[in-house]
């Protein structure tokens, strides 16, 4: 089964791993496709350092066993030029995606 979400790099934020939610992937009145998701970080510094805008999650990427972290600010129609390809491989597990479900119903609808 295709998730309903995905992963990318963005390249606005040095790169770090980008959750595409691609329920508001859509395109503008000139044809380019917009994206909008959640920042992801294994920073725990950053993550203490504004502790009630992280959401603990699964690390998605298969290759790595660090803690993950998602922002809960979700940044909203950015044009695809700015994020890579999707990353293979990546899946969220059952129980974050309940929990990202729900952060979209409230920062993306």
């Amino acid at each position: 089964m295709q998730s309903k979400y995905h992963f990318r790099r963005y390249r606005l934020s040095q790169n770090h791993p980008f959750l595409v939610a691609l329920v508001t992937e859509e395109k503008d009145e000139n044809g380019k496709v917009l994206i909008s998701g959640f920042n992801m970080t294994r920073s725990i510094t950053y993550v203490l350092s504004r502790p009630n805008k992280f959401i603990r999650i699964d690390n998605p990427n298969p290759l790595d066993d660090a803690e993950c972290y998602i922002c809960v600010d979700a940044l909203k129609d950015k044009p695809m030029k700015y994020f890579s390809k999707p990353l293979k491989d990546w899946t969220l597990s059952e129980e974050d995606e309940k929990v990202i479900d729900e952060l979209v119903k409230q920062k993306l609808k």
